[in-house]
């Protein structure tokens, strides 16, 4: 209010001047305020206004609604699938080469060395090396040296055909170590047996001949094998075979194979067979069945050997039953019995047996385990036994008889958590023979067992292996049947890689330093380690 009051002073006092200085001459007099003004609005009643909605129409009204029905012709044009966009594992980086070298107690040296090249798109080579040695110095002249050589190669002609080569080389050292070190002694070049082996082997494959409808294989080998004592024999080895498809399914097969043995000793010993191998295969959707004969002409003999085997699925792949029937002639000679004992004598006589297998069993594969099981009847005319020499008892001869074999035998592998893999082989035999008291040397009983395991992400491998086999049957020095010690042996491995190209290894063998003497007089090694590094480039 006191502002209203001082404002209005004002103007009153400026509008006078104005009007003063407009007039010439004015009257002066004096104003006097007798009361100040002050404006008020009257009373006023206030109009109260009430809201409301409008009456509610409950006339009922029908409507009604006249749509024409109409067809419509839609296209759809055909559903596009897209593939799902998956991750892809990186593949393992792949090595061309690889080293392995160690060392061991009874001054054991073990070696090894392979490389494998892709020349161009249609040539490949490789190469493989291994040289291993042990010396037992308790033990007079147990001491051993092997070298291997194998060289490889393949040559692609066309999509469809191509040709592989092998050539190698093999030098073997073994020593007659099976006589009493208390009672007799001998250098190590008295007791000293050396095989050297040159192999080659050529093939070609042609799986479809577009211009005859038959799918060719060739094989054309030869093999030559000396021993420490100017013992040689020559092999050579031919192969030829046609198969002709029948609605992409069955098949027709000729096979023509000739072995051809000439062993040289103090005479000549000849061991030649030329086979004609005919046979069909029928496949169906739930059975196959394969039926042939060997037809086999050696000298001054002929023999027709019917073969015949039989597969049908139960359960997918996850049960099948199969059974057959096998017969065929088995080659006996230097190569191939030296290979089995090496302190054989080395004018072994080479010679053909004969045989005939029934078998049946079940196999399979259930969520990555899998299984083989198999019972069977075997005849054999001919078959190898060996006993200790007359001449020389650290070595043996070989013995022919006739046997019959009733045996069984499973096979079982899996893999678990991608990691862990399991393997494992049983066989049992009951051998009867006709002339002879046992089946002397010959194991009838055998368990292998292997696992191996990789962790810290594939860094580390660890792997163990346990074999056992019951003690072979032989004579003693009273001419009496014994049975040598039980095989019981264990071995443990670790793998590691340090670097992703460069790791080390370490090997412990027959960790329950078992004794055991596959042949009368010749000990296996006892607990043997060895370790070194690997490396792979």
């Amino acid at each position: 209010m006191k502002n209203y009051k001082f404002l209005l002073t004002i103007l009153l006092s400026f509008g006078l001047s104005i009007f003063l200085q407009a007039q010439e001459e004015l009257e002066q007099e004096e104003v006097k305020v007798i009361k100040n003004f002050e404006a008020q609005l009257l009373e006023s009643e206030r109009l109260k206004v009430m809201a409301s909605l409008p009456a509610v129409d409950t006339l009922n009204r029908a409507v009604s609604y006249d749509v024409p029905s109409k067809v419509l012709d839609l296209k759809y044009g055909p559903p596009q699938i897209k593939p799902i966009a998956m991750r892809r594992d990186e593949l393992p980086e792949v090595f061309s080469s690889y080293l392995k070298a160690g060392m061991g107690n009874f001054n054991a040296y073990y070696g090894e060395a392979s490389h494998h090249r892709q020349v161009n798109n249609n040539l490949s080579l490789g190469g493989h090396a291994m040289y291993q040695r042990a010396d037992n110095k308790k033990v007079e002249n147990q001491s051993f040296a092997d070298t291997h050589i194998d060289l490889n190669g393949q040559y692609t002609l066309s999509p469809n055909s191509h040709i592989n080569a092998d050539l190698g080389f093999k030098d073997e050292v073994r020593h007659f170590f099976g006589y009493n070190n208390e009672l007799n002694e001998f250098s190590r070049e008295d007791v000293r047996q050396r095989f050297q082996t040159i192999a080659g082997e050529a093939t070609y494959i042609n799986t479809t001949n577009d211009n005859l409808g038959i799918e060719l294989e060739g094989l054309l080998g030869y093999s030559r094998k000396s021993d420490y004592f100017d013992n040689r024999e020559n092999s050579y080895d031919i192969e030829l075979s046609a198969k002709k498809l029948v609605q992409n399914k069955h098949a027709v097969k000729l096979s023509l194979i000739s072995d051809l043995n000439n062993f040289q000793d103090s005479v000549v010993q000849k061991l030649n067979n030329f086979n004609i191998r005919p046979e069909v295969i029928f496949h169906a959707d739930k059975f196959s069945v394969q039926v042939g004969s060997n037809l086999v002409f050696s000298k001054d003999n002929f023999n027709a050997l019917p073969f015949i085997h039989a597969a049908a699925n139960i359960v997918s792949n996850q049960l099948v039953a199969f059974a057959g029937w096998n017969s065929n002639i088995q080659e006996n000679t230097f190569h191939s019995l030296t290979n089995y004992n090496p302190f054989l004598v080395s004018t072994p006589e080479i010679f053909n047996s004969k045989f005939h297998d029934f078998y049946g069993g079940l196999k399979g594969s259930i969520k990555g385990v899998n299984y083989t099981g198999k019972i069977g009847y075997k005849e054999i005319d001919n078959i190898p036994l060996f006993l200790s020499s007359n001449a020389d008892s650290l070595q043996f001869d070989v013995i022919r008889d006739s046997a019959s074999i009733v045996y069984i035998e499973g096979i079982l592998d899996f893999t678990l958590f991608k990691k862990l893999t399991f393997i494992s082989t049983v066989s049992q035999k009951i051998y009867t023979v006709e002339n002879e008291a046992k089946a002397w040397h010959l194991p009838s009983f055998e368990l292998n067992l292997t696992a191996r395991y990789k962790m810290l992400k594939d860094k580390m491998f660890l792997k163990g292996e346990f074999f056992s086999a019951n003690g072979v049957p032989f004579l003693n020095t009273n001419n009496e049947v014994d049975h040598l010690n039980t095989l019981l042996e264990l071995n443990l491995g670790v793998e590691y890689w340090v670097l992703p190209n460069v790791g080390i290894y370490f090997d412990a063998n027959n960790l329950f330093n078992n004794k055991r003497q596959r042949w009368d007089g010749y000990a296996n090694y006892g607990i043997n380690f060895l370790g070194g590094v690997v490396a792979k480039f």
